[in-house]
């Protein structure tokens, strides 16, 4: 008969601990499928032809010609907005007072933004 009450005592011990593990094992692969999700998914980026930014913003892209090293400071793109690329590939320029900037990527990439950065448009040197 003294068995009986450890048994019980087992069973009440493993039952919580089972849940516990399970739980567990559900978290780490709810956050494993969402890691891999945002890893694929692409900033949705429009575009934008040269010839329709005002002047003063086509004037600076001709001036830096297509090269981001010759100055500007890091971009780092925390908010992810851009397409990812390896630390310091980005350069930022600000136009001017307002928040209109640009960023030119090392492959030749040119974005624009309005905005202060919250959204950005690749600007299509071809038009």
């Amino acid at each position: 008969m003294p068995r009986r009450p450890l048994r019980q005592l087992r069973r009440r011990v493993r039952r919580p601990q089972l849940a516990l593990l399970v739980l567990v094992a559900a978290l780490a692969i709810g956050y494993g499928v969402n890691a891999s999700h945002q890893a694929e998914r692409a900033p949705a980026i429009g575009s934008v032809a040269l010839s329709t930014l005002p002047p003063q913003v086509e004037a600076a892209i001709r001036s830096l010609d297509g090269r981001p090293a010759s100055g500007g400071a890091s971009f780092s793109d925390a908010g992810r907005r851009l397409p990812a690329e390896a630390p310091d590939y980005y350069r930022e320029y600000p136009l001017g007072t307002g928040q209109s900037q640009l960023v030119l990527g090392l492959g030749g990439q040119v974005y624009y933004s309005t905005d202060g950065g919250v959204h950005f448009e690749q600007v299509d040197l071809a038009r």
